[in-house]
């Protein structure tokens, strides 16, 4: 049971991770910033580090660079920011991951 745990993510990064939903930001872009700048302190805690894994508590390197998302946060913000309201809308033939 403590390996399966151990393999399963905590409810605050899987709740983190929803910034990469059009949902996110539609409802609440007057807010987001504060929630955004806090889902990704969540996922830099958890993913900038190495790691242990499996019994014998091999290292694992970091998943994500802190630099490379550090550069890219304020473009995909506003690329998410600008189109979250019009992808839910369903103006276009596409089906966002809702």
């Amino acid at each position: 049971m403590d390996e399966l745990q151990g393999r399963s993510l905590n409810h605050e990064l899987i709740s983190a991770l929803g910034v990469i939903y059009p949902n996110f930001w539609a409802p609440n872009l007057n807010n987001v910033s504060d929630d955004f700048h806090r889902c990704l302190i969540v996922i830099k805690v958890a993913c900038y580090s190495p790691y242990k894994v499996g019994k014998d508590g091999v290292w694992v390197k970091a998943l994500l660079d802190g630099q490379f998302l550090d550069s890219q946060c304020s473009l995909f913000k506003l690329t998410m920011a600008t189109n979250s309201e019009l992808v839910l809308k369903k103006v276009f033939n596409v089906k966002p991951m809702t």
